[in-house]
């Protein structure tokens, strides 16, 4: 009996480790089919073809999308210079204005200048991680703040 119980144990755990073919039992007269779970990949055998795979985003993916989207509004995606609302000039494809951009640079060590587009993207990856979306007036017409 302990042999049983053992061998049981054993195809068991084969089966579970995708080594030996699982067969999925048929409800109608239709023969078994068989699946088997390739031990490198990360479907399990009892996953279908209709089951649907939700990706989930990372937090840089998350980031970058609110990037892409405060770039659209902020500046149309034009690297440009203009007088902003409260006479100050603002600067980039992000509209950075020149004390934030210092204030923000000595707080991250991000160096640069807000006119590149690959600094102030960079710049404002930092800033949305460390809580500062709210920032950009962008934010909250777009209701990306809480």
């Amino acid at each position: 009996m302990n042999t049983l119980f053992g061998l049981g144990l054993a195809l068991s755990l084969a089966m579970n480790q995708g080594f030996i073919p699982m067969m999925a039992l048929a409800t109608d007269s239709t023969p078994p089919t068989i699946q088997t779970q390739d031990a490198a990949s990360a479907t399990p055998a009892y996953a279908s073809d209709s089951t649907p795979v939700t990706r989930i985003q990372t937090k840089d993916e998350k980031i970058n999308s609110l990037i892409e989207r405060l770039i659209s509004c902020e500046s149309g995606g034009k690297n440009i210079k203009v007088v902003d609302s409260n006479g100050y000039y603002s600067y980039g494809i992000l509209q950075f204005q020149k004390g934030t951009w210092d204030e923000w640079s000595a707080q991250s060590g991000i160096t640069g200048d807000p006119m590149v587009p690959g600094d102030a993207i960079r710049m404002a990856h930092w800033a949305i991680a460390n809580g500062l979306l709210g920032h950009w007036s962008c934010a909250h017409k777009l209701g990306l703040t809480e």
